[in-house]
């Protein structure tokens, strides 16, 4: 894969590739400007080759806005090259190693990014001397849905949609489990496990998270990030809706303490 370098129009649209994003509606920031932020990382080392620029778009904020506070990201802008050879899981994985880094960061923890090798096992990273493992979960309502997008295409969106919704309801009744099983798989690597929601559309948010917790499977429910904990799993939850009204970048995400194998998490601060 080649270099791909951003391109930008006059209605505030950046591209790379075939794709792009509104950065002056949804960010409020100018495209001039944002070539300049994508330069200045260049200046440090990231390469772009996915051309996917929802992923790109939001590394190069998350990234710049982690300078302007003073971290180190060579190791981090390393492991997003290396990550964008590979398929697209691999890209999310390390976009959210970006989102880990700046809330933990911007909250006061000491964060590192660990050079990760497929032939070694090393934890993404570490906080406050915490080695975590991040996983991050991926959704399959979509891929389950692929077999009825027909009913859009003859104009029957009400059947459409209410199958949508039993899909979303008949997750709810194994969602936990799930979490757990996918939770378990970083323990052998780190002490702390760390899972990403952030892919699952418009399902995954703070009132969401409010009915788990509700129910006893999530504890410690907040907007400010949870302390990584020795043998328990942390859940992380970007707030991903573009919302056209922001001004800058200004981020948001929900976490919460994900009980699993008995590992209880006591006295957490939640605000929710």
């Amino acid at each position: 894969m080649g270099i791909i370098s951003p391109i930008p129009n006059e209605d505030g649209m950046v591209y790379y590739g075939g794709s792009g994003r509104n950065v002056q509606r949804v960010f409020g920031v100018c495209p001039a400007d944002f070539l300049q932020m994508h330069t200045d990382l260049v200046g440090r080392g990231l390469k772009v080759r996915a051309p996917h620029a929802g992923a790109q778009i939001d590394f190069v904020f998350y990234c710049h806005a982690l300078v302007g506070a003073g971290a180190d990201v060579e190791t981090l802008i390393r492991e997003y090259n290396a990550a964008q050879k590979g398929d697209g899981a691999e890209l999310m994985h390390a976009l959210s190693l970006a989102k880990l880094y700046y809330h933990y960061n911007a909250a006061g923890y000491c964060v590192r990014i660990q050079r990760t090798h497929k032939s070694v096992s090393t934890a993404d990273l570490a906080i406050d001397d915490i080695e975590c493992e991040l996983k991050v979960r991926h959704d399959q309502t979509w891929r389950r849905m692929e077999k009825h997008r027909e009913l859009l295409y003859a104009g029957r969106d009400d059947e459409y949609y209410d199958i949508l919704w039993g899909e979303i309801r008949s997750r709810e009744q194994d969602l936990a489990s799930a979490l757990k099983n996918r939770a378990a798989e970083g323990f052998d690597q780190a002490a702390c496990v760390i899972l990403d929601l952030s892919d699952h559309f418009d399902s995954w948010n703070y009132h969401r998270l409010k009915y788990l917790q509700q129910e006893g499977h999530i504890r410690g429910l907040s907007t400010r990030p949870v302390p990584p904990v020795a043998d328990a799993c942390v859940l992380f939850s970007p707030y991903n809706a573009v919302n056209l009204n922001r001004v800058g970048f200004n981020p948001k995400a929900y976490w919460g303490y994900l009980p699993t194998d008995g590992r209880l998490i006591q006295g957490s601060s939640g605000d929710g």
